[in-house]
């Protein structure tokens, strides 16, 4: 049985408007203001993760967490809405820097 691929990289085809990426893929940047709640800098990788996986994460580290510390981290289904932070939206879980929360369809 073939295994599945796995993500790799930012999905620069889909990444919301407020990100720079490298060239590489590997590294994004917050490029907007924060001037709004859709002022986010969101982004996928570049394929789903194991559908038969019993068990997935993923490692990232921050860099830089802004004055608030408003960055969320989590997992949104393949066409999710980038303009919105992770577990604002349903399909779509999130936990949030700036209060510590976990989120799902808030």
């Amino acid at each position: 049985e073939a295994s599945e691929a796995l993500p790799s990289r930012i999905d620069t085809t889909t990444m919301g408007q407020f990100l720079e990426v490298s060239q590489d893929k590997l590294t994004a940047r917050y490029g907007g203001e924060a001037a709004h709640s859709n002022d986010v800098g969101a982004a996928q990788g570049d394929c789903c993760e194991p559908r038969r996986a019993a068990l997935y994460y993923y490692e990232l580290r921050v860099i830089n967490a802004g004055r608030d510390g408003a960055i969320a981290i989590g997992f949104s289904q393949e066409g999710a809405r980038l303009t919105r932070q992770p577990g604002w939206d349903p399909n779509s879980y999130g936990y949030h820097g700036d209060d510590g929360r976990k989120s799902h369809n808030n």
